[in-house]
């Protein structure tokens, strides 16, 4: 154990003698070694706090599209402190796509074996005919990881998107509301005019539609709960529904709530879990 432990800690000496290396996305990568983020991450490494060090990168890596240096120093926290190799793997992978050309590269890929032979030596005894079969296994479950990643990230975009949307349908329904308001008068063609500024909005009638159900959707908003006690059984997804009436809810509830769940299946009966409205 102890050569095994020396052996890791000669290669990740390696690694940040040559972090970070010259590649076509230099800035990117200065940018990145010197957010504040990043730093408080390192600090903490110093200090021995790894799973604070842990948050502090896997952030770098939710705010920054390019983060490889922060996903590096996850993978080998996730590695050496943690003892979770299949995140270590997924985190490792991430660093050679998007720096496949750097001189750590070759290191990393052996970060990446050294991983792959973590996990398989953890599993029990004899459970499959061979050890090619281990392998196989363990890479399904990399490939899976990299979906759910994947999955997680185009979720947020879309979210983003549904968020601007409605953004765009309440200031056109305000916009609405105070033509209307100043244009209703008199019955001598004022309501003619409101019309023509309405139209001038330039809004489609997908958009003109949906103000209603915004109005609605306000009005339901007010109803909703500033807190929710975990109970037996429950998941985010059963508390999204039952609280907001759709799934649209999980990862704003899981976003609002870092500061008590590690991850979104963390949930624990008598929790009190703060409610985006």
């Amino acid at each position: 154990m102890a050569m095994k432990c020396a052996w890791y800690q000669f290669v990740w000496i390696l690694v940040l003698a040559w972090i970070p290396s010259c590649s076509p996305k230099g800035d990117s990568t200065f940018v990145e070694v010197r957010d504040s983020t990043y730093l408080e991450g390192k600090q903490r490494i110093r200090e021995g706090d790894y799973e604070g060090a842990l948050e502090s990168f896997l952030e770098v890596v939710q705010t920054q599209t390019y983060s490889p240096e922060s996903h590096l120093e996850a993978g080998v926290i996730l590695l050496q402190q943690l003892e979770d190799p299949i995140s270590a793997i997924y985190h490792f992978n991430q660093y050679l796509q998007q720096k496949p050309e750097s001189r750590e590269a070759p290191l990393v890929a052996e970060l990446i074996l050294s991983a792959r032979k973590e996990f398989a030596a953890s599993l029990p005894a004899n459970p499959f005919k061979n050890a090619v079969s281990r392998m196989e296994l363990m890479e399904t479950i990399s490939a899976l990881k990299n979906q759910i990643a994947e999955l997680n990230a185009e979720l947020q975009r879309l979210e983003a998107r549904n968020a601007e949307l409605e953004s765009r349908l309440v200031g056109a329904k305000d916009t609405i509301d105070g033509i209307f308001d100043s244009r209703r008068v008199a019955a001598d063609g004022t309501e003619g005019e409101a019309t023509v500024e309405v139209q001038e909005l330039n809004l489609s009638e997908t958009e003109l539609a949906s103000l209603n159900s915004i109005t609605s959707h306000q009005s339901d908003q007010s109803q909703i709960p500033d807190r929710y006690q975990v109970k037996a059984g429950d998941s985010l997804y059963a508390i999204s529904m039952k609280i907001y009436g759709d799934a649209n809810h999980i990862q704003p509830i899981f976003q609002a709530n870092r500061n008590i769940l590690k991850s979104a299946n963390d949930l624990r009966p008598g929790q009190i879990l703060v409610l985006p409205k």
